[in-house]
């Protein structure tokens, strides 16, 4: 057997990566394996138990929501006071059915959930003419009973006046008076197709069976699988309801969750050859790398040992070899390597001047939107959960328009017409957000629209109008952007009528309270920017207005026009 001893560097090295490597994956995949096999059943059963736990629970929330309208709408007043006159009463009928009307529209309206509702007393029936209940309500009344304030129907009931199959709850209405004469009841038709189709789009994500029943009775589901979901062949999770005694039950075949963890070791047995194999590969083209340079160093080193410190290493890499080689040829350009060590120093010197000046540019830009944004943002949740849908896409849009001029491809500087669409944009989103309490206008002379000016300059003067201007008012705020041109100056101004302050109290931009954190961030920017050839004025009249201007110098802004 060859002795290891004798073998070349290169061949040492490769045995040494390889052997390395090897177990490595050897280790690395058995671990990874066991640990697939005693986790994935766990972990998948925690996350259908999570998912059917969040499932239940938005259930349960649109059930409490209905409770909640139901219970919110039927103290009306004159409801209350219609269902308390005597039977006896020739208006009693009129009374409720007027009072009665609006509310059971008004509840269809309010939650997709509601399919139809109708009003029920001793001696008649109130419905929504467009959308009745058209099944049996005397049948489903039995099926209550009088002693329940609220019942849940366990029977998808069809109700042929909207086509749709419906779940019917029966609910006892608060008169005040609970004599056998004058109770009153709200039957609501829940639109079970609408339940439904949100429980089959949970099941095709989890790839399980989903069974909504009350203990006995399968409300949603199949029966069959409902009745063997105790057999060993199944993964169970059943949650219940939070406002009824339903349950929702989850039901996973073992078989198909092994398929899965049989498909998920497979893949990482292959994965981790092909690895393997790769490191082999790269375990040779590293051994001969490390080895051609040694070989190159154990020659010069001769040369060098012989008297010829003309001896250069041709080396390229940057690893310690790298340096070993690039340190005999520094030997014999010591004074040259000085110098041009000065020079990329001086360079290095003036380059980093320039990053600590584009650092500062990206930090002031970056400090000036991210309050708006999160209201912004958290307008856009809260219209979700309202159901502000046309506001949704309306801030939505013009947020992306702000967005796409501010990051204007990286470029600090854009035309005029573009800063004033940016601060249109701005103004829109937040008049949807405070609806009427302020509106806005926008000016411009057409000959400075090509200028050129740093951008989202008038954005923080708005914010800023919005934000103190009108800290007291809640209605009647205008806002009125301006840009154009003087003899010297691009000239760009906002103007509110806010509260304004006394001009006394102000000595420059950079000490007055109403310019706050936006104005000060923009005399940074227009300072490092434009210098001297920028400035910001503030003019206030108390109660009345606020004109902040910004005034740069023309031969500043690259356009022939102006």
């Amino acid at each position: 057997m060859l002795k290891l001893k004798n073998l070349n560097l290169q061949v040492k090295l490769f045995l040494l990566t390889g052997v390395t490597t090897f177990l490595m994956w050897l280790g690395l995949t058995t671990v990874g394996v066991r640990a697939i096999q005693s986790s994935y059943e766990k972990e998948v059963d925690h996350i259908v138990r999570q998912t059917i736990s969040q499932s239940s629970l938005y259930v349960s929330t649109e059930f409490r929501n209905v409770i909640s309208l139901v219970h919110y709408a039927l103290l009306s007043d004159s409801l209350q006071q219609a269902l308390c006159l005597p039977v006896e009463n020739s208006n009693r009928y009129i009374s409720i059915q007027s009072a009665a009307m609006p509310i059971l529209d008004q509840l269809r309206l309010q939650s997709d959930l509601i399919d139809s509702a109708a009003l029920i007393t001793k001696d008649a029936v109130f419905q929504n003419s467009i959308y009745p209940a058209g099944y049996d309500l005397a049948a489903l009344m039995d099926e209550a009973g009088p002693d329940r304030l609220i019942y849940w129907s366990n029977k998808p009931t069809y109700n042929p006046s909207t086509k749709h199959w419906v779940l019917p709850v029966v609910m006892r209405i608060p008169t005040g008076d609970f004599t056998v004469k004058n109770e009153a009841y709200i039957a609501l038709s829940l639109d079970a197709d609408y339940l439904f189709d949100y429980i089959q789009s949970t099941e095709k994500e989890l790839n399980c069976a989903l069974i909504l029943h009350d203990g006995t009775t399968v409300i949603y589901g199949s029966e069959d699988t409902f009745a063997d979901r105790g057999s060993d062949g199944v993964l169970e999770s059943d949650t219940p309801m939070e406002v009824n005694d339903w349950s929702l039950c989850c039901i996973l075949d073992k078989d198909t969750l092994y398929d899965g963890q049989n498909r998920a070791v497979g893949f990482i047995v292959i994965i981790s050859l092909c690895i393997m194999a790769l490191c082999l590969l790269f375990a040779t083209l590293i051994a001969r790398e490390i080895s051609r340079p040694v070989r190159r160093l154990t020659e010069a080193a001769e040369k060098i040992a012989a008297g010829d410190y003309s001896a250069a290493v041709h080396l390229t890499g940057t690893d310690e070899l790298g340096v070993l080689g690039r340190a005999f040829n520094d030997m014999t350009a010591q004074i040259r390597r000085s110098i041009t060590a000065l020079e990329e120093k001086n360079a290095l010197l003036v380059e980093t001047q320039e990053q600590k000046r584009a650092a500062e540019m990206r930090v002031l830009q970056a400090q000036i939107n991210p309050h708006f944004l999160y209201n912004t943002l958290d307008s856009i949740y809260w219209y979700s959960l309202s159901d502000r849908q046309r506001d949704i896409g309306n801030v939505v849009q013009h947020l992306a328009k702000m967005l796409r001029i501010a990051l204007s491809k990286g470029s600090e500087y854009i035309p005029v017409e573009r800063e004033l669409q940016h601060v249109a944009n701005y103004l829109e989103i937040e008049s949807t957000i405070y609806q009427g309490r302020f509106t806005y206008e926008v000016e411009a002379d057409p000959a400075v629209m090509s200028c050129t000016v740093l951008k989202i300059l008038l954005q923080p003067l708005a914010e800023n109008s919005i934000t103190h201007g009108f800290a007291n008012m809640e209605r009647g705020g205008h806002i009125r952007v301006q840009v154009g041109q003087d003899a010297d100056d691009l000239v760009l101004s906002v103007t509110d009528n806010g509260c304004g302050f006394p001009q006394e109290e102000r000595t420059d931009a950079h000490t007055s309270e109403y310019s706050g954190f936006a104005l000060k961030n923009l005399e940074s920017r227009l300072q490092l920017h434009y210098g001297a050839d920028a400035r910001v004025l503030i003019h206030s009249i108390p109660t009345e207005k606020t004109t902040v201007t910004i005034k740069i110098r023309k031969s500043r802004v690259n356009s022939e026009d102006v």
